[in-house]
């Protein structure tokens, strides 16, 4: 079965899950694949179609849901009686930016900075 999302004839005709917003993030951000290359599987694998816009979309909407749960981590490390700080060099959009690490006793938090 194929579906086809976001046509002009049918908005609304398949709606996707929380999973496949974490599988969706996994694939992007673990995996390291273009979003162009998680449509294609999604196709293969599920014969959903699905244009590329969608899992951009959806990692950036599991980004804003997980702003919360960043803030009490980092309210967590600020607590914790021992911090290992670390960094990195990063690029947003091609820019030069760092990632910062901050390793408590139970937990991470990154923090991407452009300084």
């Amino acid at each position: 079965m194929s579906c086809r999302l976001f046509e002009a004839a049918e908005p609304a005709s398949v709606q996707l899950g929380p999973r496949t917003h974490a599988v969706f993030a996994w694939q992007n951000k673990r995996l390291g694949l273009s979003h162009g290359k998680t449509c294609q599987a999604f196709g293969e694998l599920f014969a959903i179609s699905i244009s590329r816009s969608t899992p951009a979309r959806m990692c950036h909407r599991t980004g804003k849901r997980c702003v919360a749960a960043h803030e009490k981590l980092k309210e967590a490390i600020c607590n914790s009686s021992q911090v290992v700080p670390g960094e990195t060099g990063w690029r947003v959009g091609g820019v030069k930016a760092w990632l910062h690490e901050f390793a408590g006793l139970d937990e991470v938090v990154y923090v991407i900075d452009p300084t």
